[in-house]
């Protein structure tokens, strides 16, 4: 009982984070987070007002501006090869957050206009019956129920210009990794506690 209750004391770090990132990124790939606001409005907000990153919401122009709040936003992160860096105090809120299903990280080559033309493009989706619903990808409870039920098609869809999507895992202290391929996603889980005992992976399909 005392090793599972050590274990479950075991946060991801900042470092853990960025170490984690490092290990995956392809060189020329930018760091990119998608945040709802709505379950947390500093994860949205603090690398815009402390840095100055680019921050782009998800809805249409015209929406209604009292959605400021609740609104999921791009965030263009500033990501660097040594930690720490002047800005990678995101990372350490970032890594605080994770368990919170407050979004996701993407790996990707694409520009941010781009990237937020492609994210908005696939925001609302019609059903079968031609209803129109968001689709909350940016929320790691939904994007997992997605994938794990998704076609070939439709995922090469959701990636667009996306390389890979990093996400919280179901699994406290665990990552999912996810990477879109012609034959449709794999997803590697990855342990990052302490970041020394090796990564757990396990692969859909």
């Amino acid at each position: 009982m005392a090793d599972i209750d050590e274990a479950a004391a075991v946060k991801i770090s900042g470092a853990d984070l960025h170490a984690f990132i490092e290990s995956q990124r392809e060189s020329g790939e930018n760091l990119y987070g998608v945040v709802d606001a709505a379950r947390d409005k500093a994860l949205a907000f603090e690398g815009a007002l402390r840095y100055g990153w680019e921050l782009q919401w998800l809805f249409s122009e015209d929406t209604h501006q009292q959605m400021k709040d609740v609104a999921p936003y791009l965030v263009a992160i500033t990501f660097e090869s040594s930690y720490p860096y002047p800005e990678s105090d995101y990372l350490d809120l970032w890594a605080e957050r994770l368990g919170t299903s407050a979004g996701v990280l993407l790996l990707t080559i694409a520009d941010p206009p781009a990237l937020r033309e492609h994210l908005h493009s696939i925001f609302v989706v019609a059903d079968e019956a031609g209803d129109e619903y968001f689709f909350r990808y940016y929320d790691p409870r939904v994007l997992r129920n997605f994938l794990g039920t998704s076609t070939p098609e439709q995922e090469a869809g959701l990636f667009g210009p996306v390389v890979r999507i990093v996400m919280e895992a179901e699994e406290p202290r665990a990552l999912c990794v996810c990477e879109s391929h012609e034959t449709g996603v794999v997803i590697s889980e990855h342990s990052l506690a302490g970041m020394g005992r090796g990564w757990h992976v396990k692969e859909k399909g």
